[in-house]
């Protein structure tokens, strides 16, 4: 947003001695807009035991509560999406009162949505229980680097929904579906809801 904070992103970039990368997109951006080789050491997550379908019945939705990562969006995808549980978690982003503000705002905006659960701020370890329930997660950001949250879902074979393309490749095909705006993520999340086999082929493709 402001100039100063990207000269000094430059500043620093110009004079480190390496840059590393999570992903080959990440890597590509590094030597198109900068002029510096990055290495790529892809992030990790333990992978946890598969579960099946069955037992997956939630669209998830996990990050902190601030306005740059749209959360409203998912609120109004459960709304539009009635027939699913949908369950929310984050904390806000911090103690201001405008960060306070904003996060009492959404859970207001939640209570009025009676099959979206909006947990607020939940410990990360109990945050893995969330992921075992889920069947399809929800990213509502318009650009991030790269969440640890697609990491949890895709160990579990849960593909993500996305208004942002993090990047991440299998066999030169995307991990994930990346769509441009709500009306297609709504679609996008109701067709993996009620078919298994898209959702266990790209869940497949995600967990490899």
């Amino acid at each position: 947003r402001f100039a100063r904070d990207r000269r000094l992103f430059e500043y620093g970039l110009r004079r480190v001695d390496a840059v590393v990368a999570q992903n080959p997109a990440q890597q590509r951006m590094s030597r198109e807009h900068y002029g510096r080789e990055a290495t790529l050491i892809p992030s990790c997550y333990p992978r946890p035991a598969p579960l099946g379908a069955a037992e997956r019945t939630e669209v998830l939705w996990v990050g902190t509560l601030r306005s740059f990562k749209f959360p409203e969006r998912f609120i109004d995808l459960a709304r539009r999406l009635p027939q699913f549980r949908c369950t929310m978690i984050g904390g806000p982003g911090g103690q201001d009162a405008q960060q306070l503000a904003y996060f009492h705002h959404l859970r207001d905006m939640a209570a009025q949505v009676p099959n979206l659960a909006f947990l607020g701020f939940v410990h990360p370890r109990e945050v893995e229980a969330h992921f075992d329930r889920a069947r399809v997660f929800v990213n509502t950001s318009d650009v991030e680097g790269f969440p640890n949250t697609f990491l949890q879902a895709w160990a579990r074979g849960i593909p993500s929904v996305s208004l942002f393309d993090p990047g991440s490749r299998h066999h030169d095909v995307a991990v994930g579906t990346v769509v441009a705006d709500l009306v297609q993520a709504v679609a996008a999340v109701k067709r993996l809801m009620r078919d298994d086999a898209l959702l266990h082929g790209l869940g497949q493709h995600a967990r490899e």
